[in-house]
């Protein structure tokens, strides 16, 4: 599927929920900024030609992995991650996928099936987050550095 099919359906189905497009997202793989080898445009160009910001920032595994279990993990309901019953994919791969060979404190990112819908959400969390806070970060705060979390348990 090209990337303009790929947004031309996003837009639909937001249509079709009558949602208004995002102004933020949709969050994607940093890697999408570079220019298509056929296309010679990047996958965020092409977004951006349909009306929307895709936002991509880059960072390493595991700071998207401590920032995905302290949302699925967090106290307080109105912050805590829900997943809603027909994301059998996601809902899947949280809960078979295997810590990474060489880092336990990643998942195996290699994985034919498992991988995807956890990157997905990975990136929904670094773009949206980048660092849980209680609240809202406020702009002229300075963003701490995400500190290595506790081992991934699976």
């Amino acid at each position: 599927m090209r990337t303009s099919d790929f947004g031309r359906g996003m837009l639909e189905t937001l249509g079709r929920y009558r949602i208004a497009t995002p102004v933020r997202g949709p969050f994607a793989d940093p890697a999408g900024k570079a220019r298509n080898t056929q296309s010679a445009r990047s996958e965020f160009a092409v977004f951006r030609d349909l009306g929307m910001r895709a936002q991509g920032k880059p960072s390493k595994v595991s700071e998207g992995v401590v920032l995905m279990m302290e949302s699925i993990g967090h106290p307080d309901p109105d912050q805590r991650l829900i997943i809603h019953p027909r994301c059998d994919g996601l809902i899947a791969a949280l809960a078979n996928v295997q810590a990474d060979r060489s880092d336990d404190d990643v998942y195996d990112t290699r994985h034919e099936t498992y991988s995807h819908p956890l990157d997905a959400l990975r990136y929904w969390h670094v773009n949206r987050y980048r660092r849980r806070s209680p609240g809202p970060p406020s702009s002229a705060a300075r963003r701490p550095r995400t500190p290595r979390g506790p081992r991934m348990q699976f």
